[in-house]
């Protein structure tokens, strides 16, 4: 879903070290996949051109405030 969510949102693949940073958020910190696509959807919306580093720094930030689920970013209203 990562993988087809950035071709999507970006126009292009990711690639392999992307794939595993951004599933270290699922994996290693139980973030919902659906939370990560929300991130690179953000990222793109606020950027005029990519910058992976901004999906990991919206992500990070979730983390942060104890956001590991996208029905907190609802909640919260920072959807």
């Amino acid at each position: 879903m990562i993988y087809n969510a950035h071709k999507r949102i970006f126009g292009f693949e990711c690639n392999p070290f992307q794939v595993k940073r951004l599933a270290e958020f699922i994996d290693n910190l139980g973030m919902d996949e659906q939370l990560v696509v929300h991130a690179m959807e953000r990222a793109g919306k606020m950027s005029h051109r990519y910058i992976f580093k901004l999906i990991v720094h919206l992500l990070d930030r979730y983390h942060a405030e104890g956001i590991l689920k996208m029905s907190q970013v609802i909640e919260l209203g920072q959807g």
